[in-house]
């Protein structure tokens, strides 16, 4: 067929589906692997059929996104690679290597650039972000959230003048959790953890990243919202890096 004879039967299927059912009974479904521009004409498509069924596909990074979005946190995000290099200070959540090669190579450019600068990695186990570790901050299998929450625990007593709308919550919260019970679950050295976080926020320029595959926690909504809670806590840029190449630009274009 020619494409203006395809183009013509589906225009022609929509146009009899809407009359018949209305437009809820269409669905569009965007790739996490397409450009921002083009999710915008998905959603201005939609909005031509009348239809409110308009998502992303990435199931795998639906969780993490969801939890950044629910988190009440609003911390600056890193909008180019320049502001990568200028960081003297990040936490990498994951394997930033595997998920995004080209980022961890930005990053790597700006931990070398200057011998002072710090790439703390969060991890269970060893994999190829973890080997430029400095420091490396071990915790155990599936306890990414509880070493999350200790570091955020960490940060929030260090800068107690810091204004954040969450913070009441979250210092209630953390007056009913014992400190020593919560660094005994995540596994960290708490020494390693307090002078991390302490470097962090003292740092102009840090960032938090956080990518998809970060180990085997069953909640990586939670581990994604915290990871932008302790962004906003320490003055750091987040970076989210889900598996889909977009899906963070799409997921934004689509809302």
């Amino acid at each position: 067929a020619s494409w203006q004879s395809a183009l013509d039967t589906l225009v022609a299927g929509l146009e009899r589906i809407r009359a018949e059912a209305g437009g809820e009974a269409i669905g569009i479904v965007a790739g996490p692997h397409l450009s921002c521009e083009e999710a915008g004409l998905a959603a201005d498509l939609a909005h031509a059929l009348r239809t409110p069924n308009l998502d992303l596909s990435g199931i795998e990074d639906r969780a993490m996104l969801g939890g950044i979005e629910r988190c009440p946190a609003a911390p600056q995000t890193v909008s180019d690679l320049e502001q990568i290099h200028s960081m003297t200070a990040t936490l990498v959540v994951g394997d930033l290597f595997t998920v995004a090669p080209c980022m961890a190579k930005s990053l790597l450019q700006a931990r070398y650039d200057r011998r002072r600068n710090l790439q703390g990695v969060l991890s269970a186990s060893v994999h190829r972000t973890d080997w430029f570790g400095k420091p490396k901050l071990r915790c155990r299998p599936g306890e990414e959230a509880s070493a999350l929450a200790l570091l955020l625990r960490i940060a929030l007593r260090n800068d107690s003048t810091r204004q954040l709308p969450w913070r009441a919550g979250a210092d209630a919260l953390f007056e009913r959790v014992d400190l020593e019970r919560l660094q005994l679950e995540a596994g960290l050295d708490l020494s390693d953890a307090a002078w991390f976080i302490e470097s962090l926020q003292a740092e102009e320029n840090s960032g938090v990243f956080v990518c998809t595959g970060f180990g085997g926690s069953e909640r990586p909504d939670l581990v994604a919202g915290l990871c932008a809670l302790l962004a906003e806590a320490t003055g750091s840029r987040l970076l989210a890096m889900p598996n889909g190449a977009n899906s963070v630009g799409v997921r934004e274009v689509l809302r």
